[in-house]
């Protein structure tokens, strides 16, 4: 799991008697009380030189490693490449709050710095550039420190139009790696006005100033999931399958300005899937009705959201603009599990704040109940047969938002379907049901 350089030997009882007597003479105390500080965890990490373990995040609320401890369910590790290490980590800032001070604070386990120095940053929106926060030095080799920076001057320059705040973690060198048991950014209010609180205790949605795509009504689509890409088809978006799709064909059809959706389930198991083996068999649940697919207990977040947050990574490595996430509205099906409402809204909205992590448009796929919720936090709607069950009008929400709604019938022909969308502002697809390259496109 990790690997320890030679330097970490050196330390003895003598300095851990010490380092113990200093924690007791001279520690800083934790002030429980003051109820205007309060803590902001990680929603989101990316390694982008590296890699880190695939504990849920939940891990890094808990400071609960010490001395040498190793219980490895209990932090993350950050692995380097042959060159270093380095990653992006997310927090999100609650809306309408006024922010006076921020502090950094880690729970760190690694090399010493003459050996590997790690380093911290954040990133400054205002002036666009990275400010360094503060490194391993003066850490005990492979012995759990609780390192704190301050962030300096005014908070609101290193929050985003997003409400969110960047970190940077790197390595000078790949020699080794180094573990977190803790990540938190504290800050103390200035004013809480009582109408910011949130309510629904859910993540705040996406501000109208987000930097990813937002594709509008009108837009024209081609949905292929089976067969060889026909790249041939004159439409502003390919829908294509995220595993499946070659990058080659992606960057041809982004050569020409082609906008890529990249599909993949987000709800239930897919048993011929490059990363199946890493699903555990407790959130497996009953069929869905497709041969090889199970439902998932979309409950288990911790569970779950590793395998998706790299499906995620996987699509900004492709060069995908958004991403379709299938099977989310399982708490409307016998999936084996009792999900309920409240269940779903929480996956699907952890699932749109990941994707807008990555700077990724998210699609709202089907789960018609729940749109009036959601809204926020998706940026467009893909739907399967509205016009046949006669449900069309519970999307119209997106529309009314300047958000497209991408529409797909499976039986009927164009006399009988494009009329009866047309003044929806649907952008509408005819397709046959193992979705090849055959369409009728209802805005030619």
């Amino acid at each position: 799991m990790m690997k320890r350089s030679a330097a970490w030997a050196k330390s003895s009882a003598q300095i851990i008697n010490v380092f113990f007597l200093a924690s007791i003479l001279f520690a800083i105390p934790t002030f429980n009380y003051a109820t205007d500080i309060q803590n902001l965890y990680p929603f989101s990490i990316i390694s982008k030189d590296g890699s880190h373990s695939e504990q849920s995040l939940d891990v890094l609320k808990y400071k609960d490693q010490k001395g040498y401890d190793n219980h490895w369910p209990s932090y993350i590790e950050f692995t380097s490449s042959n060159k270093r290490y380095r990653g992006y980590i997310h927090f999100r800032v609650p809306a309408n709050i006024s922010l006076e001070s921020m502090t950094l604070e880690v729970n760190y386990l690694g090399p010493e710095t003459a050996y590997q120095r790690w380093r911290w940053a954040v990133l400054n929106y205002q002036e666009q550039k990275w400010q360094l926060l503060g490194t391993n030095e003066g850490a005990l080799p492979w012995f759990w420190q609780n390192l704190k920076f301050e962030l300096p001057g005014d908070p609101k320059q290193y929050i985003s139009k997003k409400q969110t705040i960047q970190l940077r973690y790197w390595s000078n060198n790949g020699s080794d790696n180094s573990d977190i048991d803790y990540l938190s950014l504290s800050y103390v209010q200035k004013t809480v006005p009582a109408e910011a609180e949130d309510e629904t205790g859910q993540d705040v949605p996406p501000d109208s100033n987000s930097s990813w795509w937002i594709p509008k009504p009108g837009t024209s689509w081609q949905w292929q999931l089976s067969g060889e890409i026909d790249t041939t088809i004159s439409a502003d978006i390919y829908n294509i399958d995220l595993f499946d799709a070659p990058v080659e064909t992606i960057a041809t059809l982004k050569q020409r300005g082609t906008k890529i959706i990249c599909y993949f389930s987000a709800g239930s198991y897919e048993n011929w899937r490059i990363d199946a083996n890493n699903f555990p068999a407790s959130i497996l649940g009953k069929s869905n009705g497709w041969p090889g697919e199970q439902w998932l207990d979309i409950r288990r977040t911790d569970l779950i959201m590793p395998i998706m947050r790299k499906r995620l990574d996987l699509a900004v490595e492709k060069g995908c603009d958004a991403v379709e996430p299938d099977n989310i509205d399982g708490y409307s099906n016998n999936t084996g599990f009792s999900l309920n409402a409240e269940d779903q809204l929480n996956y699907n909205r952890l699932l749109a704040t990941e994707a807008h992590a990555r700077n990724l448009s998210i699609g709202l796929k089907n789960d018609l109940e729940q749109v009036n919720e959601l809204l926020p936090w998706f940026d467009w709607a893909l739907n399967e047969s509205c016009l046949k069950y006669n449900e069309c009008e519970l999307l119209l929400p997106f529309i009314q938002q300047g958000k497209a709604v991408f529409h797909t019938e499976y039986y009927g022909s164009k006399e009988t379907i494009c009329p009866a969308v047309k003044q929806l502002g649907f952008s509408t697809l005819i397709k046959n049901r193992n979705l090849d390259p055959w369409r009728i496109d209802c805005l030619d």
